[in-house]
């Protein structure tokens, strides 16, 4: 009786918070590293990222394609994303794990291509991460 009435309390206080559950037939929810930073133009979120790419890979920001390609040929993969979080997060961006859609999250919601959008909402009215689309979906 008292594990049902816990089930019980459990359930409302799920929907008490409006969390959408992901269905059983999604699988398990996997998850995506997310680098974040609000009322940030878009133009200026890439060229922090582009920034923190070539120090990670001891690029001058006037090397040539070539230059960069054969840099960073000969730099670990793990060091140089380690190395490209910490000089986000310096940057005052937020560095998270987000749930990636699953098909039920695409079929609910709407796809928005953050790449472009000057103004990113905050990161916990995400629902979702589409990192093949390159995008979110809105809780």
């Amino acid at each position: 009786m008292r594990l049902q009435a816990l089930a019980v309390a459990a359930l409302a206080a799920l929907a008490a918070c409006d969390i959408q559950p992901v269905s059983v037939a999604d699988g398990p929810a996997a998850f995506t590293p997310v680098i974040w930073k609000t009322d940030t133009p878009a133009a200026a979120r890439r060229q922090d990222r582009l920034a923190c790419n070539l120090s990670a890979i001891g690029a001058s920001p006037f090397a040539t394609p070539e230059e960069i390609a054969a840099l960073d040929a000969r730099v670990d993969p793990g060091a140089k994303t380690s190395f490209v979080n910490r000089c986000m997060a310096n940057k005052g961006y937020t560095l998270a794990e987000g749930r990636v859609c699953s098909a039920g999250d695409r079929a609910r919601g709407q796809l928005v291509f953050g790449a472009n959008l000057d103004s990113l909402p905050p990161l916990d009215s995400v629902r979702c991460f589409d990192p093949a689309a390159g995008g979110f979906i809105l809780a």
